[in-house]
């Protein structure tokens, strides 16, 4: 889907997140190499990246939001 759209000045990007809970415990942020859950902020900045100029040449990319869990 990425490359048909792209030619026609699209970009297509999926933005996956992880544990997304404000108040996790501990336990929770145990499995995730920076030591806490995503805040829904986290996920607003990587949309709104992709949604800016800055982002201009991404397309067709999966970005993974999860602290680091799934690497």
């Amino acid at each position: 889907m990425s490359v048909p759209t792209a030619r026609s000045a699209g970009r297509v990007a999926l933005v996956t997140g992880g544990t997304i809970v404000p108040a996790m415990s501990q336990v929770a942020n145990a499995g995730i190499p920076l030591g806490r859950v995503a805040q829904p902020d986290d996920i607003a900045a990587v949309i709104a990246f992709l949604a800016s100029d800055e982002a201009s040449h991404v397309t067709g990319s999966a970005i993974v939001v999860d602290g680091g869990r799934t690497a």
